[in-house]
């Protein structure tokens, strides 16, 4: 894993704040719990950037801030696993 991506993924765990982060690096953190998978409605303007998938995971033990409610907001109903 780069370090950027570690430390990344270690500030998530942490509850720091919110993010992306490649399936392969979180599958563990989201199948026990440790962080929450966000779904990203039809909210980007931009129609190629829409089929890109996006995900954004949050610790579920943590109380998000008010750019994290904002965004939260935005995204629709989660599937959260």
């Amino acid at each position: 894993m780069r370090t950027e991506l570690a430390t990344k993924h270690a500030l998530l765990l942490t509850g720091i704040g919110w993010g992306s982060l490649p399936d392969l690096l979180v599958e563990d953190d989201l199948a026990a719990g440790r962080l929450v998978r966000l779904p990203v409605r039809d909210w980007i303007g931009n129609e190629a950037l829409r089929r890109l998938p996006l995900v954004a995971a949050y610790r579920w033990d943590c109380q998000l801030g008010p750019a994290g409610r904002w965004l939260f907001d935005r995204l629709g109903p989660s599937d959260a696993v």
